[in-house]
């Protein structure tokens, strides 16, 4: 029963987590395109850039909020309220500080923001006002995100997914009317930061009035021991948190520091695209983790290894899928909405595919270390990654552009954390030999290229050039990536393991709508 239960939590997070978001990246993409119409790609540079220097500001939050969600399992688990309640007032309390760090770093590093820009900046405003505008609207983030932790580990994340949705809808479409409105960049950014300190206090509002004993005023203080566990596991996480936080917001500074502010602006419709469909896959994967981190308490070694291969099929399946989509379409599509001023060589979009390719595959093994609690064992692997991604990008900026700086970012990937995650969770928990995953990893990577080859080969037969015709071609694509993968998984160990877990669960809704039938 308890098994079915936590099938059911994970398809509830993640069709209504997936569902949502597929309807906001559509509105994103729409006033994406006002944006571009209206405003312009120099714009969309500053977005771009200043977008990932405040991504590196926010290294403050790094190892806090995991560490405190690994340690709410257990107490949700044995209904131990007031311990629940505690995490919460020390989550909301580092949150709050975090906050005022960012104001604070991001007023010093002000000043210096025109010497991340190679040549003229090309658009009339005030680029200190503009970058403190970004650095508010990163910080309020902060102030009313703490309760929102417990819903996720108690397995509820649709509910924080819905209601965040919800919330970026109407600032979708508020954005949208202010652009056509006022065409003024001003006057957008201010829209964004009232949005994200509203919605978050509301939502904190909602969760204290659904949960009253968030509102005791009579704390039970966390143990000495209970303190130094979360210290050491943020700490530890911390190290690991800031590697991937640099490794993911150098790309667009190296760029506009070596290239030039048009090129991060063309670069970041590719990134919206990319990192909305990486919180499309991101949402169902941390739906699942609550339940992995219940399932490590609860549950044999088998039944864990049979998860996590497959969760590493599904990631595998829906990387290479996404990828392979990514590939053959983003300039087609790019071309029929921006015109070709908005696109990059193939090669370039071969690099960001393959870098979404790699984090997507990355998840069972970084799910199964976090829930496990091996917090410490590969803290310095992310940072190394970084330090290797940031050589690469410096040396291969200069002969290859804009391909350099994207393709070392999945080399660096798959020489660290790739290796690394999955080791230390087949050594410590299952007790085998990491090679057996490497080998099925690299059987995996070596199916995703020969598909890749397939499909380019098979979408190039197909004449292109309208939507209609591109749509027609990502259906043969669909059809294709899918039912081939279908032939060559049908009898695996884990495709039947999780068709036995869907199969159990709708068997269990079959029973219980029978029995309301007949009341």
């Amino acid at each position: 029963m308890e098994e079915v239960s936590r099938t059911k939590n994970v398809l509830k997070n993640s069709t209504i987590g997936l569902s949502m978001k597929v309807f906001n990246l559509i509105l994103a993409f729409v006033v994406r395109t006002i944006f571009i119409n209206l405003l312009g790609k120099e714009y969309l540079g500053i977005n771009g850039l200043f977008s990932d220097i405040l991504m590196l500001l926010s290294f403050a939050e790094l190892g806090i909020g995991s560490a405190i969600l690994y340690s709410m399992y257990k107490p949700i688990a044995e209904n131990d309220f007031p311990k629940i309640n505690a995490l919460i007032k020390l989550y909301q309390k580092c949150y709050v500080i975090i906050g005022c760090i960012v104001i604070l770093v991001g007023g010093v590093l002000t000043p210096f923001i025109p010497y991340l820009i190679n040549g003229e900046i090309g658009v009339p405003v005030n680029i200190y006002i503009v970058f403190m505008l970004y650095v508010i609207q990163t910080s309020s983030s902060y102030f009313f995100s703490s309760r929102q932790s417990f819903l996720i580990a108690s397995q509820k994340q649709y509910i924080v997914d819905v209601t965040l949705q919800m919330i970026k809808l109407l600032k979708e479409i508020c954005l949208a009317i202010v652009l056509l409105l006022t065409h003024n960049f001003y006057i957008y950014l201010i829209v964004g930061i009232v949005f994200e300190f509203f919605a978050n206090l509301i939502f904190y509002l909602y969760i204290g009035r659904k949960n009253q004993f968030l509102k005791e005023k009579t704390i039970k203080p966390l143990s000495k021991e209970e303190k130094k566990s979360i210290f050491i596991n943020v700490l530890s996480i911390f190290v690991y948190k800031l590697g991937a936080v640099i490794l993911a917001g150098t790309d667009n500074i190296i760029i506009s520091s070596f290239i030039g502010l048009a090129e991060v602006g063309v670069l970041s419709n590719y990134q919206m695209i990319s990192s909305s469909v990486t919180t499309l896959v991101n949402s169902v994967c941390n739906s699942t983790i609550s339940s992995i981190g219940n399932l490590n308490i609860n549950n044999d070694i088998d039944k864990q290894e049979k998860v996590f291969n497959t969760l590493l099929l599904l990631s595998f399946w829906s990387g290479s899928f996404l990828s392979i989509g990514m590939t053959l379409f983003f300039n087609p599509i790019f071309t029929l909405v921006w015109g070709n001023e908005y696109t990059f060589s193939i090669w370039v979009v071969l690099a960001i595919a393959l870098n979404f390719y790699v984090g997507v595959t990355q998840f069972a093994g970084y799910s199964f270390r976090i829930t496990k609690g091996y917090f410490k064992n590969a803290g310095w692997i992310p940072l190394a990654n970084a330090i290797i991604n940031i050589l690469l990008s410096i040396l291969l900026v200069k002969p290859w552009g804009v391909f350099g700086v994207l393709i070392a970012t999945p080399i660096s990937r798959i020489f660290t954390v790739t290796i690394a995650d999955p080791y230390f969770t087949y050594k410590n928990c299952f007790k085998k030999s990491p090679f057996i995953f490497y080998f099925k990893y690299l059987l995996y990577f070596m199916l995703f290229a020969a598909t890749l080859s397939l499909s380019y080969f098979i979408n190039s037969l197909i004449p292109g050039g309208t939507f209609v015709l591109e749509i027609l071609k990502m259906i043969v694509c669909t059809i294709l990536v899918n039912t081939l993968y279908l032939i060559i998984f049908w009898r695996s160990k884990s495709f039947k393991f999780l068709l036995e877990k869907l199969g159990s669960l709708f068997k269990k809704k079959f029973k219980h709508k029978k029995k309301e039938s007949k009341k």
